[in-house]
């Protein structure tokens, strides 16, 4: 799975192209399906979505001391 927006010239895709490219070279006649999110256009998720993935449901306390 690929995600980052600046397609080959990310690090993390020319990265994960390379564990791709070893691998296959290590078991020929494998396969290998790839996604990249980068080319879906998805909605962006909301702060409260995001936040309800967390399985926190109250802020934890923070303390101050001076």
């Amino acid at each position: 799975m690929f995600s980052a927006p600046r397609g080959a010239a990310s690090y993390s895709n020319q990265l994960g192209q390379a564990i791709v490219d070893q691998l296959l070279a290590a078991h020929p006649g494998s396969t290998v399906q790839t996604i990249d999110l980068s080319e879906q256009h998805y909605p962006h998720l909301s702060a409260a979505q995001l936040n309800s993935f967390s399985r926190r449901k109250k802020p934890a306390p923070v303390s101050i001391t001076t």
